[in-house]
């Protein structure tokens, strides 16, 4: 049996004029110079290697990322502005790194004597709350716990502690900014529609979120998974990027890169 092989790479940095007006980083056109023209039958198609920028947004629209600091009724230390107040932070900054959310977190605490911080520790990929006293509590909320790697909303110090240290309590989960997209699905309009629960959609391959601090996330496949064509001759292609939440995945700068192999059986 002789195999006839090809590959082809789409990404998201088009430069034709055409279509910047129409393209998004995670839903993009590509015109194929020379257009693909297959000859025969038996043509399938597989997902080689995907790369995207490590540039998420951490901050979803519809939640507000807070916290708070508390101290028991009766403390007699100063309150401060910092104790039972909520520090939002806002949503219209990008950040695609966890120091970076650290750093404003951190500006917005009271930078008092004995203030509570927040530290990322790289080589452990953690995130601790310090300063933290018995008695005293962080509350987090949904969306910023799941960010910073905390299982629950009250960070506290446990009772039977010494009250008069100080402590720095660990995320006991990886944080990252890739909370949002456990899944991301491949949609590219060049395969055929497959069902999908209740739809049926073009899709070519469903990945699994990763959480890394590097610049780019790649993956490579092995072994590759191969799909039927939707048409013999093609010169644009309708690529699309989405959460399983059907949302296009919340990528905000750089581009997505991914390479196919159009393989032919005979």
């Amino acid at each position: 049996m002789s195999v006839e092989s090809f590959y082809v790479s789409f990404s998201s940095a088009v430069p034709d004029p055409v279509y910047d007006q129409t393209n998004k980083i995670a839903d993009f056109l590509t015109k194929i110079n020379p257009p693909i023209v297959l000859q025969g039958s038996g043509w399938k198609i597989a997902l080689v290697s995907f790369h995207l920028s490590n540039s998420f947004d951490s901050l979803r629209q519809d939640q507000d990322y807070f916290f708070n600091f508390f101290r028991l009724v009766g403390d007699s230390k100063d309150p401060s502005k910092r104790l039972g107040t909520k520090i939002t932070l806002p949503k219209n900054k990008r950040y695609n790194k966890i120091p970076k959310i650290i750093r404003d977190m951190n500006n917005l605490v009271y930078t008092g004597k004995d203030s509570v911080n927040f530290h990322y520790n790289k080589l452990y990929d953690r995130v601790y709350i310090q300063g933290l006293k018995v008695g005293e509590s962080c509350f987090l909320s949904d969306g910023l716990r799941e960010v910073l790697g905390y299982k629950e909303n009250i960070i506290e110090p446990e009772p039977d502690n010494n009250s008069h240290q100080t402590y720095g309590i660990e995320g006991p989960l990886v944080p990252g900014l890739y909370y949002q997209c456990n899944s991301i699905f491949v949609y590219t309009d060049i395969v055929q529609s497959s069902r999908i629960g209740n739809a049926s959609a073009p899709i070519l391959r469903i990945l699994q979120g990763k959480t890394t601090n590097e610049e780019v996330i790649s993956y490579s496949f092995q072994p590759l998974i191969y799909l039927d064509i939707s048409r013999q001759n093609t010169e644009i292609v309708h690529s699309s990027f989405r959460t399983e939440k059907n949302n296009t995945i919340p990528i905000n700068r750089g581009l997505i890169s991914l390479t196919v192999e159009f393989r032919k059986d005979e």
